[in-house]
């Protein structure tokens, strides 16, 4: 059975100096102000999220951002995929039998995550949802790097967006979640995932997590499938004057 690798042999994977430490790294914008908008479109949906909701939902995208912080950085695909099943064990075991049966550890602010994201998936019994779409999300984007063709990409970039809003509606978990508003927040996060990635394009590019030169016409063919999925969201929002910030954003 492969070793968990050390903390030392994560500053080799990911570049770090032994000195170094990304506990003090504050969260990328796109993850923090995600939260805000999910809570501000459940009480459009004439849900009233709670105190716990809105904390479980910060602990699950503050978890995500580490975990992709991570997982981005690692280059080797077989390297990649066992941190993905080494994180897995660890938010299904606790630390002690981790060390018992692995006697490693994880860098501090990845650990720190993972204690509170695990202690959010007991608490709403999503750990083997979470580890599912966990599981297909690190697979799209690890493939997404290898695409060439503009339109497989989209469609891969909607996907991974609508993972990760199931993943914040079964972290959010009402008791009973109308049908509308999961179909919306599925499809607001498809949208929002595509624009981040439109505005991350260069920068993707550059460090070699995107195939595609994002030229002219890789930016129009975003432009267009984001100006269609906002006059979606403007039609099917229940609060318009909201629904018209979102397409304004979308549509550039």
């Amino acid at each position: 059975m492969a070793l968990i690798p050390s903390d030392s042999d994560f500053t080799t994977i990911l570049g770090l100096q032994d000195d170094e430490s990304s506990t003090g790294s504050p969260i990328r914008p796109e993850y923090e102000r995600v939260v805000p908008h999910i809570l501000n479109l459940c009480r459009d949906f004439g849900l009233d999220p709670q105190v716990t909701q809105n904390l479980n939902l910060a602990t699950l995208m503050r978890s995500l951002e580490c975990l992709d912080r991570y997982y981005d950085a690692i280059t080797d695909d077989k390297q990649a995929e066992r941190f993905v099943q080494d994180v897995f064990l660890f938010l299904q075991t606790q630390d002690g039998v981790l060390r018992s049966i692995r006697p490693v550890t994880f860098p501090t602010d990845l650990t720190q995550n993972l204690v509170a994201l695990r202690e959010v998936l007991h608490q709403t019994q999503s750990m083997q949802d979470f580890i599912d779409h966990a599981s297909a999300l690190t697979r799209l984007s690890r493939q997404a790097r290898k695409i060439t063709e503009i339109r497989e990409y989209i469609r891969s970039s909607l996907l991974q967006g609508e993972i990760m809003g199931e993943l914040a509606l079964k972290v959010l978990d009402f008791p009973d979640t109308p049908e509308n508003f999961s179909n919306f927040m599925i499809r607001v996060a498809a949208a929002g995932n595509l624009f981040d990635d439109y505005f991350d394009a260069s920068t993707d590019y550059a460090s070699g997590q995107l195939a595609i030169k994002p030229g002219f016409m890789f930016k129009a063919a975003l432009q267009i499938v984001l100006t269609e999925k906002s006059a979606w969201i403007a039609a099917h929002h229940p609060n318009k004057p909201r629904a018209l910030q979102i397409m304004r954003k979308f549509h550039f």
